[in-house]
């Protein structure tokens, strides 16, 4: 069964409670096999393993955002953003915790006695000098960026209320791992290439939340690359699915330049 569809009654713990009620009760969940939304079940490779951690933190970080009171200003901006709850399950947003002293993934993972080299290959953990894991995300809103088949692989966060000290980036996506390549990924490629075929197209926009909003209206063939620039990958991956590609970047000067760039990629191949 779903565990964190049945944590949903335990919202009203504190949330260090839940979130080690999450931990705890999550082996149920590992004695099933994982199996995608069109059933492609992931082997237990090493990167398989990965896929599985990213799957499982997508779940986590989803719970936080929905069901716990830490959560509850990342909701409030989602929904000011005009992202509905319907979305939020959709695309399994999430929130990565603020208090840099809750390694709320890292404790998930320890319970799950997840092997330290997995954990340091993940991408999801930064390391300290004493060889220490530590939270990569903390204060933000989490965007999972999946795979082909519907696999989350690594995240996108979006910081929630940057600290005026502070010089972090508005987005920070995670780094390169053996499941992550950044130039062959484009964000919602599993749900957009299922209705590229009703569709006839797909839809090139410039960030995930313009694809996010694209969908909540209706435009489900929506791609986006991560970060403006289009790689030469990327191009053959969206050829390969059709032949008409609609590109809506913004409509100032740096959007406009990289429609052009964009474009003309797509002439030259």
């Amino acid at each position: 069964g779903n565990v964190f569809g049945f944590l949903q009654q335990l919202h009203n713990l504190s949330f260090p409670d839940a979130v080690r009620q999450v931990a705890e009760m999550s082996n149920i969940t590992l004695q099933t096999q994982y199996v995608s939304e069109n059933h492609q079940s992931i082997d237990n490779s090493p990167k398989g393993q990965l896929t599985k951690l990213h799957d499982q933190a997508a779940k986590l970080y989803h719970y936080l955002l929905v069901n716990t009171e830490a959560g509850e200003k990342a909701l409030h901006y989602l929904t000011k953003r005009g992202v509905s709850r319907e979305l939020i399950d959709q695309f399994d947003l999430g929130y990565a915790v603020e208090q840099s002293n809750e390694e709320v993934l890292l404790e998930y993972a320890q319970k799950q006695q997840i092997d330290y080299q997995l954990l340091r290959q993940s991408g999801l953990f930064t390391e300290d000098r004493e060889g220490n894991l530590h939270d990569r995300f903390h204060g933000r809103v989490m965007y999972p960026i999946k795979n082909e088949n519907g696999h989350v692989i690594a995240f996108s966060g979006r910081i929630l209320a940057p600290k005026a000290t502070q010089s972090e980036p508005k987005y920070m996506n995670s780094p390169e791992t053996p499941i992550f390549n950044k130039r062959r990924t484009l964000f919602n490629l599993d749900l957009a290439k299922k209705n590229a075929r009703q569709a006839g197209s797909l839809t090139l926009f410039e960030g995930v939340m313009d694809v996010i909003a694209a969908f909540g209206v209706g435009v489900k063939n929506g791609i986006a690359s991560m970060g403006t620039n289009l790689t030469e990958d990327q191009i053959q991956i969206i050829q390969r699915i059709t032949s008409q590609v609609n590109i809506c970047y913004d409509g100032d000067d740096p959007g406009q330049n990289a429609i052009n760039r964009a474009v003309q990629m797509f002439t030259d191949n």
